[in-house]
């Protein structure tokens, strides 16, 4: 088993007309392939409306059924790449996900498809979903944010937007 460890990143990107004026993400635990080192995660500079947040879970990449089953617990519901069910990640984390102020908790994991291709999967109790005609989205629990995968090259970014943006803004 190869223990190196990688930057393992993953984006929160607002979407288009997303009404995003603030996001951050305060890690609160990990489950890791036995064997496998962990560096821990930082992020991105602060995020800028329009911009993103960059997450990096430096850590090695054997997957495991072990961080998939504590994924699993944290996140019933969850998106994937392929929608799958998810029985292997290499790491799984969980954290506090703070958007416009307001806070959710959300897991975050990473697999490994044998093709160097490494998709992340996201999620947790109480999100509504998956929606859309793929299982690509899931809402927060209070339903006023949506988190979808965005899918094309990247196997490792995903939207951020507010349910009831309109016109470029959010409204309560």
């Amino acid at each position: 088993m190869t223990t190196t460890e990688h930057d393992n990143y993953v984006t929160l990107k607002e979407a288009p007309r997303g009404c995003i004026q603030s996001v951050q993400f305060i890690p609160m635990d990990a489950n890791i392939t036995g064997g496998q080192p962990w560096g821990g995660i930082s992020t991105s500079s602060p995020f800028t409306p329009g911009g993103s947040l960059q997450l990096n879970a430096k850590a090695g990449r054997h997957d495991s059924p072990g961080p998939a089953q504590w994924f699993n617990d944290r996140a019933p519901v969850n998106i994937s790449q392929n929608n799958s069910p998810i029985k292997n990640l290499n790491f799984a984390f969980i954290g506090e996900l703070i958007l416009n102020g307001d806070t959710y908790i959300i897991a975050f994991g990473q697999g490994n498809h044998g093709s160097g291709e490494s998709p992340w999967v996201v999620g947790g109790h109480g999100f509504r979903g998956p929606f859309r005609f793929n299982q690509s989205s899931i809402q927060t629990p209070d339903g006023k944010y949506e988190l979808s995968y965005n899918g094309g090259d990247s196997m490792s970014q995903f939207e951020l937007g507010a349910t009831n943006c309109v016109q470029g803004s959010a409204t309560s």
